[in-house]
């Protein structure tokens, strides 16, 4: 079962509660009686994983097109902006 610590613990102390979640425990945050967030050991988001690419290559192997209506055309028509002058 998780400890919950106020918000001010958690700032007044956070070194030694970044310790024990460290070690492996994990604090609910309350924030005025209300739990706010929780506080876990980072597990499998400690450090990112990067994934090589599959091919060797750069951006200007990419194919450009032409398209028929401009982007700013485009966005003003999805959000219902019509605009007179093109």
């Amino acid at each position: 079962m998780p400890t919950t610590i106020a918000h001010r613990d958690l700032r007044n102390n956070s070194s030694a509660i970044l310790r024990r979640v460290e070690s492996g425990e994990t604090f609910l945050v309350s924030n005025h009686g209300n739990v706010v967030a929780v506080l876990s050991p980072s597990g499998e988001y400690a450090t990112p994983r990067i994934i090589k690419a599959r091919k060797k290559g750069s951006l200007g192997s990419i194919r450009t097109v032409q398209a028929s209506e401009r982007t700013i055309d485009i966005l003003n028509e999805l959000r219902g902006e019509s605009l007179l002058a093109k």
